[in-house]
């Protein structure tokens, strides 16, 4: 091996690892996604009671006719989130999604409300995990609503996180990296040459 070859290899080691680093997601925090605390919107302030009277059953969420609970939370960069959870039950529910920052940021349909995913559906018996995409603006303030509709619902594991980079992306990087420092390299033997 050369010389100019082992002096380049950390530089490369460097750069392996910070491409590796970068392909993690990104997720929102919210607090007591599962439902472990012992009150609701209380002391914990975590989840906070829209309306009604909704309970913890078992580390879950039970959400009857009326019941709802929200928080806020904001995203640290602009790129699109995926809102995920887990719900059962022969009962309906409606989650939506709010912002001050207008609809177009959304990529699911809009209600005229000025919320998105503003509808209601049946889930049936069987624990199902749902999710939804948005368009997240950094900096901005969010508010996610869960409310259950009918003879009720169970609600719990809610995520917010941002997809990871897919491979194709960091590999048409270096293709671009690679061939900048070919051209470089190329430009150098000829400037010696001429």
């Amino acid at each position: 091996m050369t010389t100019r070859f082992l002096k380049r290899l950390p530089l490369a080691a460097a750069l392996l690892t910070a491409l590796a680093g970068a392909a993690q997601a990104q997720s929102i925090s919210l607090l007591d996604p599962t439902f472990s605390a012992s009150d609701l919107g209380y002391a914990n302030g975590s989840w906070s009671i829209g309306s009604g009277t909704p309970e913890l059953v078992g580390g879950m969420l039970d959400l009857d006719a009326g019941d709802s609970v929200y928080q806020s939370f904001s995203v640290l960069s602009t790129a699109v989130y995926q809102i995920s959870f887990t719900v059962a039950g022969e009962g309906r529910s409606r989650l939506f999604l709010s912002s001050d920052v207008g609809l177009s940021n959304f990529t699911t349909p809009v209600a005229t409300s000025g919320t998105v995913l503003n509808e209601v559906t049946d889930w049936g018996s069987t624990p199902v995990t749902a999710s939804y995409n948005f368009n997240g603006v950094a900096g901005t303030s969010y508010h996610l609503y869960f409310s259950g509709f009918g003879s009720g619902v169970t609600l719990d594991n809610v995520a917010i996180s941002a997809p990871v980079p897919e491979p194709e992306t960091y590999a048409m990087m270096l293709a671009g990296l690679g061939a900048l420092g070919f051209m470089s390299r190329r430009r150098k033997g000829a400037a010696r040459l001429g």
